[in-house]
Protein backbone atom coordinates (compact mmCIF):
# COMPACT_ATOMS: atom_id res chain seq x y z
CA UNK A 1 0.00 0.00 0.00
CA UNK A 2 1.51 3.25 -1.08
CA UNK A 3 1.81 6.20 1.24
CA UNK A 4 2.69 8.65 -1.49
CA UNK A 5 -0.36 11.24 -1.81
CA UNK A 6 -3.12 10.42 -4.42
CA UNK A 7 -5.44 12.67 -6.45
CA UNK A 8 -9.13 10.95 -7.29
CA UNK A 9 -8.50 9.31 -9.94
CA UNK A 10 -12.13 8.28 -11.22
CA UNK A 11 -15.56 10.51 -11.51
CA UNK A 12 -17.02 9.54 -8.57
CA UNK A 13 -14.20 9.91 -6.44
CA UNK A 14 -13.66 13.38 -8.27
CA UNK A 15 -17.42 14.58 -6.94
CA UNK A 16 -16.69 12.53 -3.71
CA UNK A 17 -13.93 14.83 -3.07
CA UNK A 18 -15.88 17.68 -4.10
CA UNK A 19 -18.31 16.61 -1.74
CA UNK A 20 -16.02 16.92 1.24
CA UNK A 21 -14.63 19.88 0.30
CA UNK A 22 -18.15 21.66 0.40
CA UNK A 23 -19.23 19.83 3.52
CA UNK A 24 -18.02 22.56 5.89
CA UNK A 25 -19.76 25.07 3.83
CA UNK A 26 -23.21 24.11 5.18
CA UNK A 27 -24.88 27.50 4.33
CA UNK A 28 -24.03 27.67 0.81
CA UNK A 29 -27.30 26.49 -0.64
CA UNK A 30 -28.70 25.73 -4.12
CA UNK A 31 -32.05 25.59 -2.50
CA UNK A 32 -32.89 26.25 1.09
CA UNK A 33 -33.47 22.93 2.16
CA UNK A 34 -30.23 21.22 0.30
CA UNK A 35 -26.58 22.45 0.58
CA UNK A 36 -24.10 21.86 -2.28
CA UNK A 37 -22.28 20.04 -0.35
CA UNK A 38 -24.83 17.26 0.20
CA UNK A 39 -25.90 17.53 -3.31
CA UNK A 40 -22.36 16.61 -4.22
CA UNK A 41 -22.41 13.95 -2.32
CA UNK A 42 -25.68 12.46 -3.11
CA UNK A 43 -24.42 11.92 -6.84
CA UNK A 44 -20.97 11.41 -5.99
CA UNK A 45 -22.61 8.05 -4.30
CA UNK A 46 -25.13 6.95 -7.30
CA UNK A 47 -21.76 7.64 -9.80
CA UNK A 48 -19.65 5.44 -7.41
CA UNK A 49 -22.69 2.89 -7.20
CA UNK A 50 -22.88 3.07 -11.13
CA UNK A 51 -19.11 2.29 -11.64
CA UNK A 52 -19.09 -0.53 -8.69
CA UNK A 53 -22.47 -2.40 -11.03
CA UNK A 54 -20.40 -1.78 -14.58
CA UNK A 55 -16.98 -3.27 -13.06
CA UNK A 56 -18.64 -5.98 -11.52
CA UNK A 57 -17.22 -5.19 -8.02
CA UNK A 58 -18.76 -5.99 -4.97
CA UNK A 59 -20.14 -3.26 -2.55
CA UNK A 60 -18.96 -3.30 1.35
CA UNK A 61 -21.26 -3.12 3.96
CA UNK A 62 -21.20 -3.20 7.66
CA UNK A 63 -24.02 -5.45 9.42
CA UNK A 64 -23.33 -3.04 12.55
CA UNK A 65 -25.11 -0.48 10.67
CA UNK A 66 -27.84 -2.42 9.51
CA UNK A 67 -29.12 -3.07 13.59
CA UNK A 68 -28.05 0.26 14.22
CA UNK A 69 -30.83 1.23 11.33
CA UNK A 70 -33.25 -0.95 12.99
CA UNK A 71 -33.02 0.39 16.25
CA UNK A 72 -33.52 4.31 15.30
CA UNK A 73 -36.16 3.43 12.97
CA UNK A 74 -37.97 1.25 15.25
CA UNK A 75 -38.16 4.63 17.30
CA UNK A 76 -38.83 6.31 14.43
CA UNK A 77 -41.93 4.12 13.92
CA UNK A 78 -43.11 3.83 17.31
CA UNK A 79 -43.58 7.54 17.82
CA UNK A 80 -45.43 7.31 14.39
CA UNK A 81 -48.26 5.39 16.10
CA UNK A 82 -48.26 4.87 19.58
CA UNK A 83 -49.48 7.77 21.95
CA UNK A 84 -47.56 8.88 25.07
CA UNK A 85 -48.76 10.07 28.27
CA UNK A 86 -48.14 13.87 27.63
CA UNK A 87 -49.63 14.89 24.23
CA UNK A 88 -48.19 16.55 21.73
CA UNK A 89 -49.99 19.60 22.12
CA UNK A 90 -49.11 19.43 26.03
CA UNK A 91 -45.39 18.59 25.04
CA UNK A 92 -45.50 21.85 22.74
CA UNK A 93 -46.86 23.91 25.44
CA UNK A 94 -44.28 22.77 28.01
CA UNK A 95 -41.60 23.60 25.78
CA UNK A 96 -42.85 26.60 24.34
CA UNK A 97 -43.46 27.84 28.09
CA UNK A 98 -40.00 26.75 28.94
CA UNK A 99 -38.25 28.38 26.19
CA UNK A 100 -40.45 31.28 26.23
CA UNK A 101 -40.82 30.83 22.32
CA UNK A 102 -37.01 31.12 21.44
CA UNK A 103 -37.41 28.02 19.24
CA UNK A 104 -40.24 27.29 16.28
CA UNK A 105 -42.01 23.83 17.38
CA UNK A 106 -42.26 21.55 14.47
CA UNK A 107 -44.13 18.37 15.28
CA UNK A 108 -42.91 16.43 12.02
CA UNK A 109 -40.20 13.57 12.47
CA UNK A 110 -39.39 13.40 9.29
CA UNK A 111 -37.01 16.30 8.65
CA UNK A 112 -34.95 15.21 11.14
CA UNK A 113 -35.20 11.45 11.27
CA UNK A 114 -34.12 11.72 7.44
CA UNK A 115 -30.88 13.80 8.46
CA UNK A 116 -29.80 11.46 11.26
CA UNK A 117 -30.43 8.20 9.16
CA UNK A 118 -28.16 9.80 6.52
CA UNK A 119 -25.78 11.17 8.65
CA UNK A 120 -25.24 7.95 10.98
CA UNK A 121 -26.09 5.06 8.66
CA UNK A 122 -25.90 6.24 4.85
CA UNK A 123 -23.04 8.64 5.07
CA UNK A 124 -20.30 6.23 6.94
CA UNK A 125 -21.19 3.37 4.20
CA UNK A 126 -20.88 5.92 1.16
CA UNK A 127 -16.94 6.31 2.27
CA UNK A 128 -16.71 2.49 1.48
CA UNK A 129 -18.41 2.71 -1.66
CA UNK A 130 -16.38 5.40 -2.92
CA UNK A 131 -13.31 2.38 -1.83
CA UNK A 132 -10.21 4.41 -1.76
CA UNK A 133 -7.30 1.57 -1.52
CA UNK A 134 -4.36 3.30 0.02
CA UNK A 135 -3.41 5.85 2.58
CA UNK A 136 -2.54 7.50 0.13
CA UNK A 137 -6.19 8.57 -1.00
CA UNK A 138 -7.18 8.55 1.95
CA UNK A 139 -5.00 11.21 3.12
CA UNK A 140 -5.71 13.37 -0.03
CA UNK A 141 -9.38 13.37 1.27
CA UNK A 142 -8.61 14.85 4.71
CA UNK A 143 -6.75 17.56 2.79
CA UNK A 144 -9.34 18.22 0.61
CA UNK A 145 -12.08 18.21 3.72
CA UNK A 146 -9.49 20.95 5.67
CA UNK A 147 -8.74 22.98 2.73
CA UNK A 148 -12.90 23.42 2.56
CA UNK A 149 -12.77 24.28 6.27
CA UNK A 150 -10.34 27.05 5.98
CA UNK A 151 -11.93 28.37 3.44
CA UNK A 152 -14.77 28.77 5.43
CA UNK A 153 -12.16 29.83 8.32
CA UNK A 154 -11.15 32.75 5.52
CA UNK A 155 -14.15 34.13 4.47
CA UNK A 156 -15.23 34.53 8.07
CA UNK A 157 -12.17 36.78 8.70
CA UNK A 158 -12.21 38.00 5.79
CA UNK A 159 -15.82 39.33 6.26
CA UNK A 160 -15.40 40.09 9.64
CA UNK A 161 -12.56 42.47 9.29
CA UNK A 162 -14.72 44.48 6.95
CA UNK A 163 -13.97 43.19 3.51
CA UNK A 164 -17.51 42.09 2.87
CA UNK A 165 -20.86 43.50 4.06
CA UNK A 166 -22.65 42.11 6.96
CA UNK A 167 -25.74 44.15 7.09
CA UNK A 168 -28.11 41.56 6.23
CA UNK A 169 -26.59 39.13 8.61
CA UNK A 170 -28.42 38.59 11.72
CA UNK A 171 -25.95 37.03 13.48
CA UNK A 172 -23.73 39.77 12.81
CA UNK A 173 -26.48 42.20 13.28
CA UNK A 174 -27.82 41.18 16.59
CA UNK A 175 -25.49 38.69 18.27
CA UNK A 176 -22.38 40.17 16.96
CA UNK A 177 -21.21 36.46 16.14
CA UNK A 178 -20.01 35.47 12.94
CA UNK A 179 -21.57 32.07 11.23
CA UNK A 180 -19.16 32.65 7.87
CA UNK A 181 -20.02 30.12 4.86
CA UNK A 182 -22.68 27.69 7.33
CA UNK A 183 -25.98 28.13 8.90
CA UNK A 184 -24.82 29.38 12.34
CA UNK A 185 -21.79 30.93 14.48
CA UNK A 186 -21.39 27.33 16.34
CA UNK A 187 -21.62 25.43 13.09
CA UNK A 188 -18.77 27.45 11.61
CA UNK A 189 -16.52 26.70 14.68
CA UNK A 190 -17.02 23.00 14.49
CA UNK A 191 -16.10 22.49 10.70
CA UNK A 192 -12.93 25.43 11.92
CA UNK A 193 -12.13 22.86 14.72
CA UNK A 194 -12.34 19.48 13.03
CA UNK A 195 -9.20 21.49 10.51
CA UNK A 196 -6.74 21.47 12.84
CA UNK A 197 -6.48 17.30 12.97
CA UNK A 198 -6.12 17.60 9.29
CA UNK A 199 -3.18 20.84 9.49
CA UNK A 200 -1.34 18.74 11.49
CA UNK A 201 -0.82 16.07 9.59
CA UNK A 202 0.11 18.35 6.74
CA UNK A 203 2.77 19.77 8.87
CA UNK A 204 4.40 16.95 9.72
CA UNK A 205 4.25 15.15 6.53
CA UNK A 206 5.32 18.23 4.76
CA UNK A 207 9.24 18.57 3.89
CA UNK A 208 8.67 22.03 1.99
CA UNK A 209 9.52 24.69 4.39
CA UNK A 210 6.70 27.53 2.79
CA UNK A 211 4.71 24.30 2.80
CA UNK A 212 4.82 24.32 6.74
CA UNK A 213 4.52 28.21 7.05
CA UNK A 214 1.01 28.14 4.95
CA UNK A 215 0.07 25.71 7.58
CA UNK A 216 1.06 28.38 10.55
CA UNK A 217 -0.63 30.69 8.57
CA UNK A 218 -4.10 28.65 7.73
CA UNK A 219 -4.12 27.94 11.44
CA UNK A 220 -3.64 31.65 12.72
CA UNK A 221 -6.90 32.04 10.36
CA UNK A 222 -8.49 29.45 11.41
CA UNK A 223 -7.81 30.54 15.28
CA UNK A 224 -9.40 33.93 14.36
CA UNK A 225 -12.55 32.25 12.83
CA UNK A 226 -13.43 30.50 15.91
CA UNK A 227 -13.35 33.73 17.89
CA UNK A 228 -15.37 35.55 15.82
CA UNK A 229 -17.72 32.71 16.10
CA UNK A 230 -17.98 33.01 19.60
CA UNK A 231 -18.57 29.69 20.37
CA UNK A 232 -17.36 28.57 24.05
CA UNK A 233 -17.54 24.92 23.25
CA UNK A 234 -15.12 25.06 20.41
CA UNK A 235 -12.43 26.08 22.77
CA UNK A 236 -12.31 23.31 25.35
CA UNK A 237 -12.92 21.05 22.39
CA UNK A 238 -9.33 22.49 20.52
CA UNK A 239 -8.10 21.70 24.05
CA UNK A 240 -9.54 18.45 24.76
CA UNK A 241 -8.37 17.56 21.14
CA UNK A 242 -4.83 19.14 21.91
CA UNK A 243 -4.31 17.08 24.58
CA UNK A 244 -5.62 13.72 22.46
CA UNK A 245 -3.30 13.98 19.56
CA UNK A 246 -0.68 14.84 22.54
CA UNK A 247 -1.16 11.31 23.81
CA UNK A 248 -2.10 9.24 21.01
CA UNK A 249 1.12 10.20 19.44
CA UNK A 250 3.96 10.69 22.30
CA UNK A 251 4.21 6.81 22.43
CA UNK A 252 3.64 6.18 19.00
CA UNK A 253 6.36 8.48 17.50
CA UNK A 254 10.55 7.94 18.05
CA UNK A 255 12.35 10.35 20.50
CA UNK A 256 13.11 12.58 18.06
CA UNK A 257 9.92 13.39 17.05
CA UNK A 258 8.81 13.75 20.50
CA UNK A 259 10.57 16.99 20.64
CA UNK A 260 8.81 18.14 17.61
CA UNK A 261 5.85 17.49 19.17
CA UNK A 262 6.78 19.30 22.45
CA UNK A 263 8.07 21.83 20.37
CA UNK A 264 4.99 22.44 18.54
CA UNK A 265 2.63 22.02 21.52
CA UNK A 266 5.05 25.13 23.37
CA UNK A 267 4.32 27.34 20.37
CA UNK A 268 0.36 26.69 20.49
CA UNK A 269 0.54 27.41 24.31
CA UNK A 270 2.64 30.74 23.21
CA UNK A 271 0.42 31.90 20.28
CA UNK A 272 -2.21 31.06 22.70
CA UNK A 273 -1.14 33.92 25.00
CA UNK A 274 -0.67 36.46 22.82
CA UNK A 275 -3.55 36.06 20.76
CA UNK A 276 -5.68 35.55 23.45
CA UNK A 277 -7.35 39.23 23.34
CA UNK A 278 -7.97 39.45 19.64
CA UNK A 279 -9.91 36.70 18.95
CA UNK A 280 -13.01 38.36 18.06
CA UNK A 281 -14.61 41.85 17.07
CA UNK A 282 -14.92 42.86 20.61
CA UNK A 283 -14.07 41.60 24.21
CA UNK A 284 -17.51 41.09 25.06
CA UNK A 285 -18.24 38.50 22.01
CA UNK A 286 -15.01 36.84 21.76
CA UNK A 287 -14.86 32.79 22.31
CA UNK A 288 -12.28 33.10 24.91
CA UNK A 289 -14.32 36.07 26.56
CA UNK A 290 -17.77 34.30 26.51
CA UNK A 291 -15.67 30.91 27.73
CA UNK A 292 -14.18 33.16 30.84
CA UNK A 293 -17.05 35.11 31.80
CA UNK A 294 -20.18 32.55 30.80
CA UNK A 295 -22.81 33.96 28.39
CA UNK A 296 -26.45 34.65 31.01
CA UNK A 297 -28.87 33.85 27.81
CA UNK A 298 -26.99 31.14 26.17
CA UNK A 299 -27.27 29.32 29.61
CA UNK A 300 -30.46 29.43 30.61
CA UNK A 301 -31.48 28.52 27.41
CA UNK A 302 -29.48 25.54 27.47
CA UNK A 303 -30.55 24.89 30.99
CA UNK A 304 -34.20 25.18 30.02
CA UNK A 305 -32.93 22.63 27.19
CA UNK A 306 -31.57 20.15 29.10
CA UNK A 307 -35.25 20.37 31.33
CA UNK A 308 -37.10 19.72 28.34
CA UNK A 309 -35.05 16.91 27.23
CA UNK A 310 -34.66 15.51 30.38
CA UNK A 311 -38.66 15.25 31.13
CA UNK A 312 -39.26 14.11 28.05
CA UNK A 313 -37.03 11.28 28.26
CA UNK A 314 -38.40 10.20 31.72
CA UNK A 315 -42.06 10.77 30.30
CA UNK A 316 -41.06 7.48 27.18
CA UNK A 317 -37.57 5.84 27.91
CA UNK A 318 -37.74 3.12 25.73
CA UNK A 319 -38.59 4.57 22.31
CA UNK A 320 -38.47 8.62 23.48
CA UNK A 321 -40.87 11.48 22.35
CA UNK A 322 -40.05 11.37 18.71
CA UNK A 323 -37.14 12.72 16.42
CA UNK A 324 -39.64 16.06 16.12
CA UNK A 325 -37.19 17.14 19.00
CA UNK A 326 -34.47 16.21 17.87
CA UNK A 327 -32.85 19.33 17.69
CA UNK A 328 -33.69 20.64 21.28
CA UNK A 329 -31.04 19.88 23.73
CA UNK A 330 -27.76 21.60 23.12
CA UNK A 331 -26.33 18.18 23.95
CA UNK A 332 -26.31 15.35 21.24
CA UNK A 333 -26.72 12.25 23.87
CA UNK A 334 -29.54 14.18 25.12
CA UNK A 335 -30.95 14.94 22.38
CA UNK A 336 -31.18 11.33 21.15
CA UNK A 337 -32.14 9.86 24.29
CA UNK A 338 -35.38 12.71 23.98
CA UNK A 339 -36.30 12.26 20.55
CA UNK A 340 -35.69 8.32 20.26
CA UNK A 341 -35.19 6.72 23.64
CA UNK A 342 -32.75 3.99 24.97
CA UNK A 343 -33.75 2.08 21.46
CA UNK A 344 -32.59 4.65 19.42
CA UNK A 345 -29.76 6.07 21.64
CA UNK A 346 -28.45 2.09 21.40
CA UNK A 347 -28.66 2.42 17.77
CA UNK A 348 -26.64 5.97 17.31
CA UNK A 349 -24.04 4.51 19.80
CA UNK A 350 -23.10 1.45 17.64
CA UNK A 351 -23.17 3.39 14.46
CA UNK A 352 -20.98 6.01 16.16
CA UNK A 353 -18.44 3.53 17.82
CA UNK A 354 -18.45 0.96 15.57
CA UNK A 355 -15.46 2.96 13.39
CA UNK A 356 -13.46 3.13 17.23
CA UNK A 357 -13.99 -0.42 17.26
CA UNK A 358 -12.44 -1.39 14.25
CA UNK A 359 -9.54 1.21 14.72
CA UNK A 360 -8.85 -0.65 17.75
CA UNK A 361 -8.66 -4.22 16.28
CA UNK A 362 -6.09 -3.43 14.03
CA UNK A 363 -4.41 -0.94 15.80
CA UNK A 364 -1.33 -3.10 15.71
CA UNK A 365 -0.95 -3.74 12.11
CA UNK A 366 -0.06 -0.23 11.63
CA UNK A 367 3.62 -0.25 11.64
CA UNK A 368 4.63 3.10 9.18
CA UNK A 369 5.70 6.31 11.53
CA UNK A 370 3.47 8.14 8.51
CA UNK A 371 0.24 5.65 8.96
CA UNK A 372 0.25 6.35 12.67
CA UNK A 373 0.47 9.65 12.22
CA UNK A 374 -2.43 9.38 9.93
CA UNK A 375 -4.61 7.40 12.16
CA UNK A 376 -3.42 9.26 15.14
CA UNK A 377 -4.73 12.75 13.55
CA UNK A 378 -8.58 10.77 12.14
CA UNK A 379 -9.41 9.45 16.00
CA UNK A 380 -8.41 13.18 17.09
CA UNK A 381 -10.93 14.42 14.47
CA UNK A 382 -13.66 11.99 15.76
CA UNK A 383 -12.75 11.92 19.22
CA UNK A 384 -13.09 15.85 18.78
CA UNK A 385 -16.45 15.39 17.85
CA UNK A 386 -17.74 13.35 20.47
CA UNK A 387 -16.22 15.94 22.86
CA UNK A 388 -18.35 18.44 21.05
CA UNK A 389 -21.76 16.59 21.73
CA UNK A 390 -21.63 17.14 25.13
CA UNK A 391 -22.70 21.08 24.45
CA UNK A 392 -23.71 21.24 20.92
CA UNK A 393 -26.75 19.45 18.50
CA UNK A 394 -24.30 18.34 16.08
CA UNK A 395 -25.46 15.14 14.77
CA UNK A 396 -27.84 16.35 12.37
CA UNK A 397 -25.03 17.50 9.89
CA UNK A 398 -22.95 15.51 7.37
CA UNK A 399 -19.75 16.83 8.14
CA UNK A 400 -18.91 15.73 11.76
CA UNK A 401 -19.22 11.87 10.57
CA UNK A 402 -16.49 12.87 8.05
CA UNK A 403 -13.78 11.39 10.15
CA UNK A 404 -16.12 8.31 11.19
CA UNK A 405 -16.29 7.58 7.64
CA UNK A 406 -12.17 7.75 7.34
CA UNK A 407 -11.78 5.32 9.98
CA UNK A 408 -13.39 2.85 8.50
CA UNK A 409 -11.81 3.10 5.38
CA UNK A 410 -8.50 3.09 7.00
CA UNK A 411 -9.48 -0.12 8.63
CA UNK A 412 -10.79 -1.61 5.50
CA UNK A 413 -7.31 -0.41 3.67
CA UNK A 414 -5.48 -1.94 6.56
CA UNK A 415 -7.55 -5.40 6.54
CA UNK A 416 -6.99 -5.56 2.66
CA UNK A 417 -3.45 -5.26 2.93
CA UNK A 418 -3.30 -8.05 5.85
CA UNK A 419 -5.39 -10.47 3.36
CA UNK A 420 -3.23 -9.70 0.23
CA UNK A 421 -0.10 -10.54 1.75
CA UNK A 422 -1.08 -14.21 3.58
CA UNK A 423 -3.10 -15.01 -0.03
CA UNK A 424 -1.81 -13.05 -2.60
CA UNK A 425 -4.68 -11.89 -4.12
CA UNK A 426 -6.98 -9.69 -3.47
CA UNK A 427 -9.75 -10.07 -0.81
CA UNK A 428 -13.30 -10.95 -0.73
CA UNK A 429 -15.37 -8.28 0.88
CA UNK A 430 -17.00 -10.54 2.83
CA UNK A 431 -13.40 -11.43 4.72
CA UNK A 432 -12.87 -7.83 5.02
CA UNK A 433 -15.07 -7.11 8.05
CA UNK A 434 -13.67 -8.76 11.18
CA UNK A 435 -16.20 -10.50 13.54
CA UNK A 436 -18.21 -9.30 16.47
CA UNK A 437 -17.10 -11.90 19.31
Amino acid sequence: MSDALRLPSSLSACLFAAALFMSPLSGVRPIPSLSYGDLLFAISCACALAERLANREQIYFFWIYLLAALLITSSYLVNQFASHGMTAYEYGQFISACLDNHVEIVLSQNPNFRTLFTSLIIFPQAFLLQRPRSYGEVRCLIYIWTMGAIYGAAFTVAYCIGLFDWSDDYFWRVLHRARGLTGHPNAMALSTVLAFPGLLLLFFESRNTLLRLAVLVAVFIAWRAIGYSGSRTAIYTLMAMAAIVFALLYQQVPAYFRVRLIAATALIATGYIIFKYAMGPSDHNSALWRLENGSATSDTIRANDHEIATTGFENSPIFGQGFQWLRIAHNMYLQMLHSSGLAGFLGFALAMSYPFYLTLVFWQSINSLSQRILRSCLLTGALGVLVWGWAQPNINALNPTVPFGLLLCLSIIVRAKQLRTRAGRLPDSSELLPRLS
